[in-house]
């Protein structure tokens, strides 16, 4: 935090709060509910070994040790803990976080970030979670109506936007087979300064963070990441600063229009033959005249299944794949030996570090 500070940056700290996995039982919350001081006599008493009960103790060191810190924007209390959850205690344990925050630090606000404000997820923080502040959106393709339905079902507090950015997979098509179907970096970035704008006209919601300032892998690892090996900034970002600053940087990341392998989108439910040689292009435009570098890497399809951005790993790589990166953009690639489903990636780079990327996934029968 202390680099934040010196960057002039503020945080919100995210505490951990799992639906299931902690016990949210009747003997966890009575340790835990009461007036103020009860509560902090509980915490100071240590013999209990309730779950709950020694979370609060970690979080309650943790909000003491960083409650007056000049970087602390606010404390965020549970992240989508809604998401397939059978335990309403979980609002209960919420409100008692909450209430525990602002007993030890009255100066932050409170957050918890929803990943949709249905009606039944509102009613429950409405009558169980009162020491809640802020709602935070973790939306994507329905952001504009995200932020019109926790108003509608009662919410009269402010908002903050906690993740935002291009498409999520599930809002997604499929080719036939199951992969789902990305938008590449240029499209990406549209809705980034598109979603961006609706964020900042929004009278009840105070800002946003775009998801992912950094590179994770979530089905691919060009999904949500904005910047590259730490430094190859996409045009996401140029989008961003548009609309922080009101002008574009000086240079921007390489434009991506089209990646075809031998003339087909990937929306063609493309099928290939095992050990064939095919041809991909990439579509690039870009706003100076340096010399761009092409990247390709084919991959195995990821298995993923995960839910609510835990962590995957990323597929390998197909050995002896590429057979020749052209100029202008093409690729000569052999299929992969195995059937199976499979993804082509391209990476575009400039000489300034700004990277254009998309991919086309295809299966080998």
């Amino acid at each position: 935090m202390h680099q934040l500070q010196r960057l002039n940056i503020k945080e919100l700290i995210e505490l951990y709060l799992s639906s299931e996995k902690t016990q949210y039982d009747d003997n966890s919350l009575n340790i835990i509910q009461g007036d103020l001081k009860e509560i902090e006599q509980e915490l100071n008493y240590s013999s209990t070994s309730s779950d709950l009960y020694q979370k609060l103790i970690e979080i309650k060191k943790y909000v003491e040790e960083f409650k007056d810190h000049p970087a602390l924007l606010m404390w965020g209390v549970g992240n989508e803990v809604e998401t397939n959850y059978t335990n309403p205690k979980v609002w209960d344990a919420m409100n008692a976080i909450c209430k525990m925050i602002k007993k030890v630090d009255g100066k932050h606000p409170t957050l918890t970030a929803l990943a949709w404000p249905s009606n039944h997820v509102i009613k429950e923080i409405l009558q169980r979670v009162p020491d809640v502040d802020i709602i935070g959106l973790n939306s994507y393709a329905s952001l504009k109506d995200s932020l019109r339905e926790g108003q509608k079902h009662g919410w009269k507090g402010p908002t903050i936007v906690t993740e935002y950015g291009p498409n999520g997979f599930w809002e997604m098509p499929k080719t036939s087979w199951g992969s789902y179907l990305e938008m590449n970096s240029s499209d990406k970035a549209k809705l980034y300064g598109e979603r961006t704008d609706l964020i900042k006209n929004d009278q009840n919601c105070l800002g946003g963070y775009a998801f992912l300032w950094g590179e994770k892998q979530e089905r691919t690892r060009t999904w949500f990441s904005l910047i590259f090996n730490g430094k190859n900034i996409s045009a996401g970002v140029d989008e961003l600063i548009k609309s922080w600053t009101n002008k574009y940087p000086r240079n921007q990341a390489p434009n991506v229009t089209k990646l075809v392998v031998n003339d087909k989108l990937a929306e063609k439910n493309v099928e290939l033959l095992p050990r064939q040689i095919y041809v991909a292009k990439v579509n690039v435009t870009d706003d100076s005249s340096e010399k761009l570098k092409y990247q390709w890497e084919l991959r195995h399809e990821t298995v993923a299944q995960s839910i609510g951005g835990d962590i995957e790993e990323i597929p390998p790589e197909v050995e002896g794949s590429i057979v020749k990166i052209g100029t202008n953009g093409t690729l000569k690639f052999k299929a992969p030996n195995q059937p199976g489903k499979y993804r082509l990636f391209v990476y575009v780079v400039d000489t300034q570090h700004k990277i254009g990327h998309a991919n086309f996934p295809f299966i080998v029968r």
